[in-house]
């Protein structure tokens, strides 16, 4: 498994920061606007497209401990995630749900119990899988952590079946596999 990802020439406009797939995603080579969908499109040999504004997600606050789904993908990420995401297993029975994506999709910004928001600043990518929700909808998952903490559970359609105003589960476990990103040509 390769180590954990810090990506430093990309950066998030827009409200927030660490949102999946309604955020835009700017790429410091030629100042150009790229969603993730476009992103990812391009790197599986797709024609990109030209990107084009999209709605705005943001994050509804919530206060909740996790549900079993969520806590039983989290669990998952950890063991299967990158080494050093094992060192996280602590934090798990101490993990709130403190916000949601307000785009339907199944991604939610967490907190250990003793902090009352998420983290912020730079992500370290625990796990990076693929997978398949019961809608047959194509996602990714990733499991950041932030400050030492876990941060955020995403989960993002990969653009092949249109979510537009469509809320979505979470993937099946047996249907994860790891994000391997095409070689990219510099």
């Amino acid at each position: 498994m390769s180590p954990p990802l810090e990506i430093p020439f990309l950066t998030v406009s827009g409200a927030f920061t660490g949102r999946n797939a309604r955020a835009n995603l700017s790429l410091s080579q030629n100042s150009a606007m790229f969603s993730i969908k476009q992103i990812l499109r391009k790197w599986s040999g797709r024609k990109p497209v030209a990107a084009t504004p999209e709605p705005s997600a943001y994050t509804i606050p919530e206060n909740r401990p996790l549900t079993r789904q969520e806590r039983t993908l989290t669990e998952w990420l950890i063991a299967n995630g990158v080494p050093e995401a094992r060192s996280f297993r602590a934090q798990l029975d101490h993990l709130r749900v403190v916000g949601r994506c307000s785009c339907g999709c199944p991604t939610v910004d967490l907190a250990v119990e003793s902090s009352q928001g998420s983290t912020a600043g730079a992500s370290l990518i625990l796990a990076d899988y693929i997978g398949v929700t019961p809608e047959g909808i194509e996602v990714g998952v990733i499991l950041h952590a932030r400050e030492g903490k876990l941060s955020e559970l995403e989960v993002y359609s990969l653009g092949k079946t249109d979510t537009t105003n469509r809320t979505f589960d979470l993937p099946a476990i047996e249907s994860l596999k790891p994000f391997i990103p095409p070689e990219v040509d510099g």
